[in-house]
């Protein structure tokens, strides 16, 4: 279930990948930091759900799948045709933009797994 809303979302975001005609304006604005707002267990909570998604043999294959069928467009699309090619270019980056978020994430867990784990100690 996790998996499918995750490879929807990532579908949706390509999908709506500001073309070079859009101005500054329309651009998506820089979301705050969700970690801040969430508790230590929250945050191990959500690494771990990272963590799954990032070992699920679907998307890994899912996300491979289609930064090959960008790259494929990539090597079809006319070198004079700089929107579709900056556009396919875009696409890359978000993919790559994914999975290092998740990345993020775990690491972010194991940062508060740290901070639950010292609590209590002293350090002298």
């Amino acid at each position: 279930m996790l998996l499918s809303r995750l490879v929807n979302r990532i579908k949706t975001l390509l999908s709506r990948l500001p073309s070079l005609k859009s101005n500054p304006a329309s651009t998506w604005p820089r979301p705050a930091s969700v970690q801040r707002s969430l508790s230590p267990e929250d945050r191990i909570r959500r690494a771990e759900q990272a963590q799954e998604l990032l070992s699920s043999s679907l998307l890994r294959e899912a996300v491979y799948t289609e930064e090959m069928n960008i790259l494929n467009q990539m090597r079809q699309c006319s070198l004079s045709d700089k929107e579709s090619h900056t556009r396919l270019v875009m696409a890359l980056q978000m993919s790559s933009a994914v999975t290092r978020n998740l990345w993020r994430m775990i690491n972010d867990g194991n940062e508060a797994a740290e901070s639950i784990r010292m609590r209590g100690t002293r350090l002298d």
